[in-house]
């Protein structure tokens, strides 16, 4: 139940799809177990009635790669170890979790039972998807004092932040990424930008090429950016707006923050640069978890629903203005000027310095040459080119992050 540059109405759809499926059960070490398949098993559980009808918790749930991360962190198995059990002998991954969780404990004839391992005394937070007849599958294992934020009631609630901040922004300025561990929800408003024509000075979209726009996840091509820059009333010069924008995230699965995150995107190519040094965050942590299923009242949703419009507010009111996005662009260029005399080492040894692989290395040379731009500036862009021809979006924002840290890199 993933999503890739989704526009907004479809990206709306799966939150509620997903929404629908959740459960989340407090657990402890004895109503969870692993199968000799691997799967989690979940028992002990109440029969729960909510407006979405009759849920029994209790059954087997297929484990994502999130939820093994949770049980590497609370077990203690090393992660190479867990994935290889999990290919290649889920019969010994159940061995090692439950001895670890439920203990050992030894029965001889007429003797006491011996406890050679006691079970694990920790709560746990246990993030599910009902199976719905089959098995479903088991999101996430957190601890039992994380703190709720749902994707759905964050995406609204931003929403309405942007809109009580009077920003008025088209449902085709609105896409989302949705993964198995995040959603990227990112607001692009096009009437709040500035000139960079410094900054852009000799660039060209790499998308030109037909091969090259085929790999891009979203459609937009030079010639299709023209003619929407020109029946908004663009100048040639006005393709070298960039605008401002927003990026919300959101992890229901413990990996990341509730984030909002300034977004600047060069107007003709859609590169997207994400100033994440400036992002507002709120951590996950919640209190302490009782015993059964999680059904949250009214009165705790709108609080979490209103601390996230309020900081969407916040976060409009610092980042979608001009004056904002000029002091950025104004930073942004006295780096991205700088000419590379040896554009391949620099790109290879940036590479190398921040761990992308030799796939994403080369993609991004090749987006450098393609865009004709030999700076410091040429290399920040081939990196928010490159991204978006990535299917997989926890990688292609990773990218994104890491853009401003290129620009600096290459610059030196």
């Amino acid at each position: 139940m993933t999503i890739r540059n989704a526009p907004l109405p479809s990206l709306i759809d799966m939150l509620r799809e997903q929404h629908a499926l959740k459960v989340d059960l407090p657990v402890t070490a004895e109503n969870v177990r692993i199968d000799q398949e691997g799967n989690l098993v979940v028992s002990g559980a109440e029969t729960v009635m909510d407006e979405n009808g009759v849920t029994d918790p209790n059954g087997v749930y297929v484990c994502s790669d999130v939820f093994d991360d949770g049980l590497r962190d609370k077990v203690g198995i090393p992660r190479a170890y867990l994935r290889r059990m999990r290919n290649d002998a889920p019969d010994i991954l159940a061995a090692n979790v439950n001895g670890w969780l439920r203990g050992r404990i030894v029965r001889r004839p007429g003797q006491e039972p011996e406890v050679v391992r006691p079970k694990s005394d920790k709560r746990y937070l246990v993030r599910l998807f009902a199976g719905q007849g089959k098995p479903g599958v088991a999101r996430a294992l957190l601890s039992d004092r994380y703190g709720l934020i749902d994707n759905l009631d964050v995406a609204m609630a931003a929403l309405e932040g942007i809109r009580e901040a009077g920003v008025d922004v088209s449902g085709d300025d609105i896409s989302g990424d949705l993964s198995d561990r995040k959603m990227y929800l990112k607001v692009r408003v096009p009437q709040i930008g500035v000139l960079a024509p410094t900054m852009l000075s000799g660039y060209r979209s790499p998308f030109r090429d037909a091969g090259v726009e085929e790999q891009r996840n979203h459609g937009w091509n030079l010639d299709r950016a023209r003619q929407v820059a020109q029946a908004e009333g663009m100048t040639p010069e006005q393709e070298q707006l960039v605008y401002a924008g927003l990026e919300i995230r959101n992890s229901e699965v413990g990996d990341g923050a509730f984030t909002i995150v300034p977004v600047l995107t060069i107007n003709v190519c859609k590169n997207g640069l994400n100033i994440t040094a400036e992002a507002l965050r709120r951590v996950h942590v919640g209190a302490k978890l009782d015993d059964g299923m999680i059904q949250w009242s009214s009165d705790t949703v709108k609080k979490s629903r209103d601390l996230i419009v309020a900081k969407t507010r916040d976060a409009v009111k610092s980042f979608l203005n001009e004056e904002f996005v000029q002091q950025i662009v104004d930073r942004i260029t006295d780096q991205a000027v700088t000419p590379l005399e040896k554009p391949q080492e620099t790109v290879e040894a940036i590479s190398k310095q921040l761990a992308f692989t030799e796939a994403e290395s080369r993609g991004i040379l090749d987006h450098f040459m393609r865009g004709g731009q030999m700076t410091a500036g040429g290399v920040m862009q081939a990196v928010t080119s490159f991204s978006q021809t990535l299917a997989d979006a926890e990688r292609a924002h990773a990218l994104d992050d890491a853009a401003l840290q290129v620009l600096e890199l290459a610059a030196k």
